[in-house]
């Protein structure tokens, strides 16, 4: 099992966390845990939380210690690309089917970024909630445009993000989601 936190730290003989924690930890990662036979989920965190995890690994702790918990509570910012498999919503937007999205790390920003170019979704952020929250306001601006505009007032592009869009997202009923939210102000956004 120490191979799995190479990556973190080199010399790390014995495992950070329980492989099951984990799993506990990503919620997004249940069909792990109703499995007999654990499957090894990558696992990102940012330099700064590696950097902290490393430092927590010095010394001759063991997974009894105080450390343990400092180093789950560390790791709750941790974020994988199965969080982000079979997405069945995002935020309060049910999804019509699952989306699939590119996962990868922004060194400049610090942040994770989760992109589908097909539906012109991007979200960011440093936690899995962060990223769900910046996906939601996507779909609220392409509520917005989609729902206020007509077509004719729309670039091909964006009649063929739109077309993408409504074979995932009930315009209707995801609007009326929007309402409940921010009320019929334009400039809520």
């Amino acid at each position: 099992m120490s191979e799995i936190f190479r990556d973190i730290d080199p010399s790390c003989k014995k495992p950070i966390i329980s492989l099951l924690l984990l799993s506990d930890i990503m919620h997004a990662v249940e069909k792990e845990r109703d499995q007999s036979k654990t499957k090894r989920v990558p696992i990102y965190v940012t330099p700064s939380v590696r950097d902290a995890i490393v430092q927590l690994r010095k010394g001759n702790q063991t997974y009894g210690d105080v450390v343990a918990e400092s180093i789950s509570q560390t790791l709750r910012s941790a974020v994988s690309p199965t969080m982000f498999e079979n997405l069945h919503a995002v935020g309060r937007y049910p999804l019509q089917k699952s989306v699939e999205f590119q996962m990868w790390f922004d060194e400049e920003s610090q942040f994770w970024c989760v992109e589908n170019k097909e539906l012109a979704l991007l979200g960011m952020g440093v936690t899995y909630s962060e990223i769900i929250s910046s996906l939601e306001d996507c779909i609220d601006g392409h509520l917005l445009l989609f729902t206020r505009f007509s077509d004719e007032e729309h670039s091909a592009d964006s009649l063929e993000v739109k077309k993408n869009l409504e074979e995932y997202l009930d315009f209707d009923s995801s609007y009326k989601l929007y309402l409940e939210k921010y009320g019929d102000d334009d400039l809520c956004l």
